[in-house]
């Protein structure tokens, strides 16, 4: 599992990296009250399990051709929760094992 930064979070915000990544997401896996004290913008509220798997499932887009692989640009996945030790590793890990089902 890869960290980052709150500056390379902001750079990524900024467009900084808008040559590697097409678009990004950022799933802040906190708990609703958390969420509504503050929260990044455009973030969306994911704070258990089933979100993460719903939201994704209802994202979800087919396989695309291998022409289209290999000119795609990524899609940066950040999970945000306030110290990153529980709550974040674990709505990653259901979406790496919910993309190993597809």
């Amino acid at each position: 599992m890869n960290y980052i930064t709150s500056d390379t979070l902001r750079r990524l915000m900024q467009g900084d990296f808008a040559q590697a990544f097409e678009a990004f997401t950022i799933i802040d896996c906190r708990y609703p009250y958390e969420f509504n004290g503050g929260h990044i913008i455009g973030a969306q509220n994911l704070h258990n399990d089933e979100q993460v798997e719903s939201f994704f499932n209802d994202n979800y887009r087919p396989p695309l051709s291998l022409q289209e692989i290999a000119s795609a640009k990524r899609h940066a996945i950040i999970f945000h929760c306030e110290f990153s030790s529980k709550r974040g590793p674990s709505a990653y890990n259901t979406l790496r094992n919910a993309d190993r089902q597809h």
